[in-house]
């Protein structure tokens, strides 16, 4: 039943309902059509300033991807500066045209999916000899605890005709990768190192594989966080764009270039709004901020 209804039916009717908004009010702003339509149309000019606002400030939550990947691979005395980096590139990326940030994701989805699936394969493998790697018969009690190991981060909507079939079939398709991968991690791995370890995934990669098989699913897990940043990246610029041309911020974020139809300038303010919220935050704080902003 928990499968069936606490983590599907909810996920599965806001998507919905996304959906249903977005054709209903057709308007740019990557995450936020539908919901501040809505907002806008509702409650009027003074509300929808407030929850515009609400969402600008929200928007550098890509650092938390960022500064995320950047403690996956390298010491964390270099997380900032890498997170930068990773920061400046994707900005790059997403301003050289939209198919080209949208080809990225496509990619990074990809890998994801595939690691997923690998993780899934092989902990069914170990669970059909019936000889659990930790050797005992413990349970852990709460068995998505750690599922941030693989990040699935966000999907831009965008509304077409077959989109609720995506929804659909989407949904229940990520809950089924991280239903079988934390499976795969309790049958090789003890349950209190599956509890305890922030590298779950390298952990998980190092016992099947040895210490390639550690290296290889840090990556993996480094490229999701990549891939999750970029979705940050390209649905918060429409954010920027979006206020801008509602009168929220000054109207010069709300232009595209010409020559390749990006919100460059959004782009820009995004990146250096994030490149603060990286220099002054750890991880802890960012992820904090922006549950704050998120629910408010």
């Amino acid at each position: 039943m928990i499968g069936s209804g606490l983590f599907s039916s909810p996920a599965l009717c806001g998507a919905l309902c996304y959906a249903e908004l977005g054709t209903m009010l057709p308007m740019n702003g990557g995450e936020t059509p539908g919901s501040l339509a809505i907002i806008c149309i509702v409650f009027g000019e003074y509300v929808s300033r407030i929850a515009y606002h609400t969402y600008f400030f929200n928007i550098p939550h890509d650092s938390d991807d960022a500064v995320e990947l950047a403690d996956a691979i390298i010491p964390k005395f270099l997380p900032k500066l890498l997170a930068v980096i990773c920061l400046f590139i994707l900005t790059f990326i997403n301003a050289i045209s939209v198919q080209a940030g949208i080809r990225v994701q496509d990619l990074l989805t990809a890998i994801k999916v595939l690691t997923a699936i690998v993780i899934s394969i092989t902990g069914i493998v170990v669970l059909s000899k019936r000889e659990p790697i930790y050797g005992d018969n413990s349970i852990q009690s709460d068995p998505f605890h750690g599922i941030g190991s693989i990040s699935y981060g966000q999907i831009a909507l965008a509304f077409y005709s077959d989109l609720p079939r995506v929804i659909i079939f989407g949904i229940p398709l990520v809950v089924f990768c991280y239903m079988l991968s934390n499976v795969a991690y309790l049958a090789v791995l003890r349950p209190e190192v599956v509890m305890h370890s922030n590298t779950v995934s390298m952990d998980f990669g190092k016992k099947i594989f040895g210490p390639s098989g550690g290296i290889l699913f840090a990556v993996c897990v480094a490229l999701s966080c990549f891939g999750s940043a970029n979705a940050s990246v390209f649905t918060g610029a429409r954010i920027i764009y979006v206020s801008a041309k509602q009168g929220h911020i000054p109207g010069l974020f709300g232009k595209l270039s010409q020559s390749r139809q990006t919100p460059i300038l959004a782009l820009l303010l995004q990146a250096a709004l994030t490149v603060i919220m990286i220099m002054i935050g750890s991880f802890r704080v960012l992820v904090n901020f922006y549950s704050l902003t998120a629910w408010m």
